[in-house]
């Protein structure tokens, strides 16, 4: 069960820079298209796959 925390902690950390990350480089840029970082690769692509498959990319690093 301790593994599963830890993977659910990664999961969190990784998503949550990713989100960081975009809204970073939008007010360092003024450049609204970094804003689709967040939006496409982890909401779009991490949060809404991963139920229907069953396989979550970060958990597998």
């Amino acid at each position: 069960m301790e593994e599963e925390v830890s993977k659910v902690r990664a999961h969190d950390a990784i998503d949550g820079i990713l989100y960081l990350l975009s809204v970073g480089l939008t007010l360092y840029t003024s450049n609204l298209d970094f804003l689709w970082i967040a939006v496409a690769v982890a909401v779009g692509g991490l949060q809404l796959i991963s139920p229907i498959t069953k396989f979550c990319p970060v958990y597998s690093i």
